[in-house]
């Protein structure tokens, strides 16, 4: 079994500490477990299995769509 950091876990969603810390909130993510108050760790398989149980843009084999472009300030 192995424990992830904030800074792996970031790596491994593809995710900023910022987008992470909203995704910590959410009651489906994987519970946290504190090395120390200020260090919390993330099982691997637990996390695994999260991003398994989400639906995936694309999974229906179709690319996702992209992003929307916004319009610029002078427009």
């Amino acid at each position: 079994m192995q424990y992830l950091s904030l800074a792996d876990l970031c790596c491994k969603l593809g995710v900023s500490r910022v987008q992470l810390w909203e995704l910590r909130k959410r009651p489906d993510f994987p519970a946290a477990l504190l090395v120390t108050p200020r260090n919390p760790r993330y099982r691997e398989d637990e996390i695994d299995a999260w991003m398994m149980a989400r639906p995936r843009a694309g999974a229906d084999g179709e690319p996702a769509e992209p992003a929307t472009e916004r319009p610029s300030a002078g427009a």
